[in-house]
């Protein structure tokens, strides 16, 4: 059953609006949720500064301070990047699949840098032992090659649009409309 439209010419049904009053409220709820989350990291930074200069900054550059320069300050990336998805005024499906994109890949590699962390303090306590390098390290590459996989796939089916209903409650930001798969089934694997 269809009510009078809210814009001329155009009928919502109530599960339709409701859906939209819900989409509307779950935006919000979300950019509430990145600024904190993204203050409580630069918080977090501003108190440990002053060790983390003295043991990383000064220590020599090597593959684990990278990784954890990486895992450290990519939620800043992908902060600034959620904000704008969620608060554009009136994005592109372009734009909103590129910052998808974006943000799953910065997911996806902080996910697997993570892993990457943990696999090799696993392989530090089993005594770095040839057999559990080997072993280790292709139960590694093959959960991640298939998880960067889905990830591609997921990504080239998003679809991104902004109904017309949804300009005339002003609803911002990217919304998504469609895709095949919203979490990719390999990241639970790797833990």
């Amino acid at each position: 059953m269809s009510t009078a439209g809210i814009l001329p010419g155009m009928s919502e049904s109530p599960a339709e609006i409701f859906v939209l009053v819900k989409e509307a409220l779950n935006i919000h709820k979300l950019l509430v949720i990145i600024v904190l989350v993204y203050f409580a990291k630069v918080y977090d930074v501003c108190i440990t500064l002053d060790t983390e200069i003295e043991f990383i900054w000064k220590s020599p550059w090597n593959s684990m301070k990278v990784i954890y320069l990486l895992t450290r300050y990519a939620i800043f990336v992908d902060s600034i990047m959620e904000l704008f998805a969620v608060a554009l005024p009136t994005p592109s499906e372009h734009t909103c699949l590129r910052i998808s994109q974006g943000l799953q890949v910065i997911y996806t590699l902080g996910i697997a840098i993570g892993d990457l962390i943990l696999t090799t303090r696993a392989w530090a306590f089993w005594q770095t032992t040839k057999h559990i390098t080997i072993m280790l390290s292709l139960f590694w590459a093959i959960t991640w090659t298939a998880e960067f996989g889905l990830t591609t796939y997921s990504i080239t089916t998003y679809r991104f649009g902004v109904q017309e209903l949804a300009k005339a409650v002003n609803l911002k930001g990217c919304i998504l409309t469609s895709n095949k798969l919203i979490i990719a089934p390999l990241t639970l694997l790797s833990f």
